[in-house]
């Protein structure tokens, strides 16, 4: 059978008889085939086997190796190699949270040093994972875990908070809102919009700055100190008026303030007449996995009472963040 595919590299029909024997060499070169358009194909690669069987057999190991050929083209057809080993990579990082080296991947996943070599240096420059330059580990960074937390923890986080910011909207008499970081923004999930004559509405998914207004300097203030200074680094400190933030040395004096009373202000500092007052929620590790505030209008929200309203802001983000297993006094911040 393989002589003859070997002579027809466009491929042949096989009619097998029952009764037919066939006897061989004891041991030759033989290329597996399959079956493609209902002509078989030598397949590409080769093994030595001793060849010794009657044409049943044949028929019956051929037939299990056509299926099995059929079942992983069909299987594969439009996979992305690469991607695929990609994938492993992250699904053997998120099980190692000790992290693993470049030989330990490349021994489990059993390919190449360079192909797992270009994978591990793209995931990095995008940030997905990160190497210890001390041990040469690589780990999963915060920005794989938030595409988790994206596709199935904004979900869980609306629906823990909700009703716990109706209650806060009341308190305070003021809209409240909930909102992630994405990249150098926040982005807003939900809104309980107060019940004053003046109140402030926003479209869900809108983005906003984190240096100009209470929740971005919050969530600055408790992120771990590597990736606010990454953030820092990366956004402009646009000049709305005289009172935002634009400098990073007085950033940092903001940041030093927020976390010793635990939330952050926004006098106006981005909209005339808006003022704010925010905090973040923490989850059971004490890394801030949202912010939560209260906006209202300057003479609603008074400089006055933003001591009370943090408190209430303050109360209102442990209750919630209690949920996904924070413990204040065990957290890192």
């Amino acid at each position: 059978a393989g002589a003859l595919l070997a002579q027809r590299p466009r491929g042949r029909r096989f009619y097998f008889s029952p009764s037919t024997s066939l006897k061989t060499a004891p041991c030759f070169s033989f290329h597996f085939f399959y079956k493609l358009n209902q002509r078989f194909h030598i397949y590409p690669y080769c093994l030595n086997i001793a060849l010794i069987v009657d044409a049943n057999r044949l028929i019956e190991k051929t037939l299990i190796l056509i299926k099995r050929t059929d079942l992983n083209m069909a299987d594969s057809k439009y996979h992305v190699p690469n991607l695929e080993r990609a994938l492993n990579i992250f699904q053997l990082l998120a099980e190692k949270p000790q992290g693993m080296t470049q030989k330990e991947m490349i021994d489990t996943l059993e390919v190449s040093k360079n192909s797992v070599y270009r994978i591990t240096e793209t995931l990095i420059d995008h940030g997905y994972i990160a190497r210890d330059e001390l041990s040469r580990r690589y780990f999963l960074t915060r920005k794989m875990m938030s595409l988790g937390a994206t596709a199935m923890g904004d979900r869980k986080l609306v629906e823990a908070s909700f009703n716990v910011m109706l209650e806060l909207r009341d308190k305070v008499n003021a809209s409240v809102y909930l909102a992630v970081l994405e990249g150098t923004e926040g982005v807003i999930l939900e809104q309980a919009i107060g019940g004053s004559p003046f109140k402030f509405s926003v479209e869900l998914g809108s983005r906003f700055h984190l240096h100009s207004g209470a929740a971005g300097k919050a969530l600055l203030a408790y992120l771990p100190e590597k990736e606010r200074d990454e953030i820092l680094s990366n956004i402009k400190m646009t000049k709305f008026n005289e009172r935002t933030i634009t400098t990073k040395k007085a950033m940092m004096e903001e940041i030093s303030r927020i976390q010793k009373t635990g939330y952050a202000t926004d006098l106006a500092e981005e909209f005339e007449g808006c003022h704010c007052v925010g905090t973040v929620i923490q989850d059971h590790a004490g890394y801030p996995i949202a912010m939560i505030w209260a906006t209202g209008t300057s003479f609603n929200l008074t400089e006055k009472k933003f001591p009370w309203i943090g408190k209430q802001i303050k109360e209102t983000a442990e209750t919630i963040s209690r949920k996904f297993g924070f413990q204040p006094q065990i957290s890192t911040n």
